[in-house]
């Protein structure tokens, strides 16, 4: 039997919901699942201690805020994008001369 369910629920697992679920995976517990990630990885601390859980609209002020700090080339950084490419003139003749038969190929 497939258990569909939301992110906020998974917490809420019953104790037989949890154990049909490592059922399906042919897992007998939930270290088991968790096994393929090195221990030095894992938190093994509960509850985890982590800020409350922001509303939409503060996230997006929150992100807005972060966002200001960035700095940009505009605001006068050294830009490394492009691997080295950068503004730079190109004369007209350029496109004339690499758009010549002699120049294009089929491949």
């Amino acid at each position: 039997a497939m258990l569909r369910m939301n992110v906020d629920s998974v917490s809420r697992l019953s104790h037989e919901d949890r154990k049909s679920m490592l059922g399906e995976l042919n897992l007998q517990d939930q270290d088991e699942l968790h096994s393929m990630i090195p221990s030095k990885y894992r938190i093994n601390k509960v509850p985890l201690n982590l800020p409350e859980a922001l509303t939409e609209y503060e996230l997006k002020k929150l992100m807005r805020q972060q966002e200001l700090k960035n700095v940009n080339c505009v605001d006068g950084a050294t830009c490394f994008l492009g691997a080295g490419v950068y503004d730079h003139e190109i004369p007209s003749v350029v496109d004339h001369v690499v758009t010549k038969q002699e120049f294009l190929t089929g491949y």
